[in-house]
């Protein structure tokens, strides 16, 4: 914990910080960090941030973070408790993003907080990227974010809101004739299932 507070107390004294990395194990430990953005919530660009529990996140931190709306590259990877319905409002937090990357650590189902990452930066959204996704993020996608130059979905990657949608279209398609045969599938399983056949297509 000392060394987290001086971790803290050395990016506070900061002038105008605009990167940067957190990359820390299942504790406490970056919640000093993130509360120590409170003087750089109007210069900070990028912020990446790895394996970090977002399950004790204290409430300066989460207000810290929502302040930090000039974001314009955002990455969370490997990250959990980012499904605790508190966090929602983290989502619609950064109108200005370039650049999304999220990786799961957990398969649990961000629907809405993925889609409101997406609704929120909207045209804004030049790169996104995500090794998971469901029929909802993608349609979310194909709304908000309509001027990416790239979209990466699993192993699949989109260059233009066109071939996304042309895919799309297919990918309806056959998930359709697919699911009508799987009524017993619970929502994680069709969730990577799903993302399977997008890949494969």
């Amino acid at each position: 914990m000392d060394s987290s507070h001086s971790l803290a107390s050395l990016i506070r004294e900061q002038k105008k910080l605009v990167v940067l990395i957190i990359e820390f194990s299942e504790d406490d430990i970056f919640v000093p960090i993130l509360e120590s953005l409170e003087n750089h919530k109007e210069s900070l660009e990028y912020l990446s941030i790895k394996n970090c529990n977002f399950n004790i996140i204290s409430n300066k931190a989460l207000v810290t973070l929502k302040s930090c709306n000039k974001l314009e590259i955002l990455g969370l990877n490997h990250c959990t408790g980012l499904d605790n319905k508190e966090l929602l409002s983290l989502s619609t937090s950064f109108p200005l993003l370039r650049r999304f990357t999220f990786n799961y650590k957990k398969f649990y189902l961000l629907d809405k907080f993925l889609i409101g990452i997406i609704k929120t930066a909207n045209r804004n959204l030049r790169k996104i990227t995500l090794d998971c996704f469901t029929s909802k993020i993608i349609e979310a996608i194909l709304k908000y974010a309509t001027d990416f130059n790239s979209c990466e979905l699993g192993r699949s990657e989109f260059s233009s809101i066109e071939i996304l949608n042309k895919r799309y279209i297919d990918f309806t398609s056959k998930l359709r004739n697919r699911n009508c045969n799987n009524d017993n599938n619970n929502e994680v399983h069709v969730y990577h299932k799903n993302m399977n056949l997008l890949e494969s297509m």
